[in-house]
């Protein structure tokens, strides 16, 4: 698979996630990779994120040709699991980019995602490009922003598909329909962001990606608390309105009356505030099209108080200044060492990224 990148200028903010969707047994062990992924281009400030669904545990492993880094945990009581780790993506060539682990007890198919997300460095025109190993059934999905416009979206089909988990009637036997039998309702699609920040809701959203982005200059006395998020494809609109949610920082989420908080979009070079709700340890709005989207706060405000005190009969004038901070934790995710799982399938194609131009 080659993504051609073509008039792409140093300082340009990318964001390229590959997502993948793969059918398994349950409890089995799975692994979905790139591999040969070659990387022409620097991405200065960036981040690897990498998320899966319906899981019991799963370990992100990248390998260069010299070093093999790998990190992973046990997936949460829904079966998820997401990391994110900081680094400064050097061009060269990776042995791989994986993710593996082990099913659901119940699980037959699994939602892999892969993000990687910076400031790009290196020739105008290039191409990067990797195969798809591990997996026989399924779809892969390619999307490419270009300061936060999207360039590229194509998705991909691996053998036979794969047909996602329906819910099912437990205790019913098939053929009977009783007026007063348990019915199970149809889950509301639901969309989130590679490292599990943003979540979208609603009928419509289906088919939406959401990517991490940079974020672009704040409004005077704003302060961005989260990095922005992209919902793709643009300009597509939602009827009804979908529910946009945020997870707060925990220090946030711990105390958020000590802070104004809200979402905003950004339109027309400007961003614009969302009216916003908390609930709980989230913060959510409605909304009508996608965009990119950001959690934010006004900046703290520099007070000066005036107090009077009568030292050695003089009057003695002090000025205190207090600000309000806002600090942020970054989770470390649990080392575990990973092996190399023997490639199953492999698939080739061409995308191609042309400056603000779309080309297949």
């Amino acid at each position: 698979m080659t993504v051609d990148l073509q008039g792409i200028p140093d300082g340009a903010s990318f964001s390229l996630r590959i997502d993948a969707a793969f059918a398994v047994d349950p409890g089995s062990k799975f692994v979905f990779r790139t591999e040969e992924f070659v990387m022409p281009i620097s991405l200065k400030d960036s981040t690897i994120t990498a998320s899966t669904e319906h899981t019991r545990s799963t370990t992100l492993e990248v390998k260069t040709s010299g070093a093999t880094y790998s990190m992973g945990d046990l997936a949460d009581e829904d079966g998820r699991y997401s990391t994110t780790q900081h680094y400064n993506i050097s061009a060269g060539t990776y042995e791989h980019l994986a993710l593996s682990g082990t099913a659901g007890e119940k699980s037959t198919d699994i939602r892999t995602s892969m993000s990687l997300t910076g400031e790009k460095k290196g020739p105008d025109d290039s191409e990067i490009s990797f195969k798809i190993g591990g997996i026989t059934d399924g779809s892969v999905t390619i999307t490419a922003l270009v300061n936060g416009n999207e360039e590229l979206s194509r998705e991909i089909t691996i053998g036979g598909g794969v047909t996602p988990t329906q819910p099912s009637n437990p205790g019913i036997p098939s053929g009977h329909s009783n007026v007063g039998e348990r019915v199970t309702k149809t889950p509301t699609p639901e969309q989130r962001s590679v490292d599990g920040v943003v979540r979208v809701t609603g009928k419509a959203t289906d088919c939406i990606s959401v990517l991490n982005v940079k974020v672009a200059e704040v409004p005077e006395g704003w302060q961005a608390i989260t990095g922005a998020y992209t919902l793709t494809p643009q300009e597509k609109t939602f009827s009804p309105e979908a529910s946009l949610i945020f997870r707060l920082p925990k220090n946030i989420a711990a105390e958020p009356e000590a802070y104004t908080l809200f979402l905003a979009r950004y339109a027309e070079g400007t961003w614009k505030p969302l009216p916003s709700s908390i609930n709980g340890e989230e913060i959510s709005a409605t909304i009508t099209t996608t965009g990119t989207y950001a959690l934010m706060t006004y900046a703290p405000v520099t007070a000066t108080v005036t107090t009077a005190a009568t030292v050695q009969s003089q009057a003695n004038t002090h000025e205190e200044t207090a600000s309000l901070t806002t600090p942020t934790t970054t989770a470390t995710p649990t080392q575990t060492p990973a092996g190399i799982l023997p490639a199953i399938g492999a698939v080739v194609g061409i995308l191609s990224i042309a400056g603000a131009r779309k080309r297949w």
